[in-house]
């Protein structure tokens, strides 16, 4: 029996957040749903900017302060991670930080975060896992210069000692990066 493999989530509200801009209003009420689920007040913002969603204070208040609130507990985690434990565990209280940060901080935050796991990881396989996470944040942000920065990135991790299952996952994500890529060039042609 096979098992269903969720869609990441990132790419999920990219998604919903494509079908909200083209209309979808059933799209869009799950977007908002889902980034207030999330946590994710500053692509909230965006993203109501873009819509035209009114602007509820109350809610952007109670988001920043449970947010404030966690950020403050991972920032605690990291702290003892570093005076009490060893590397490895800095690295995971560090990736939970980062993970945290993508969900709900912007791009160039996440960025920040996971960069700073990267300095901390030692092993290749788990380097290459920051990486692809950095990759997902570029699909999700469309930022294509940034996703193509990142593949390279990742190829040259994987050289150096990658196991196969990186590597497929690495594949997956540079066709998925041609087809978007594929995609706009063919709609810049029809509109030509």
């Amino acid at each position: 029996m096979e098992e269903d493999i969720p869609q990441d989530e990132l790419l999920r509200l990219a998604g919903l957040r494509y079908a909200a801009k083209n209309g979808n209003e059933e799209a869009g009420s799950s977007l908002k749903e889902s980034l207030i689920e999330r946590k994710a007040l500053v692509l909230l913002r965006e993203v109501g900017k873009e819509l035209d969603w009114p602007k509820d204070s109350t809610l952007e208040a109670r988001l920043e302060s449970e947010i404030a609130k966690e950020r403050e507990e991972l920032e605690a985690k990291v702290k003892d991670a570093e005076e009490n434990f060893g590397e490895s565990e800095v690295r995971e209280a560090l990736l939970t930080q980062s993970k945290f940060v993508a969900r709900t901080g912007s791009l160039s935050e996440a960025v920040e975060a996971y960069d700073k796991t990267l300095e901390k990881t030692v092993g290749s396989g788990q380097k290459i896992d920051v990486v692809l996470a950095l990759i997902r944040l570029g699909f999700a942000a469309n930022d294509f210069d940034f996703t193509r920065k990142n593949i390279a990135r990742a190829k040259e991790l994987i050289e150096k000692g990658g196991d196969w299952e990186r590597k497929n996952r690495l594949r997956v994500r540079q066709l998925f990066f041609s087809t978007i890529l594929w995609s706009f060039w063919l709609d810049h042609l029809q509109r030509v």
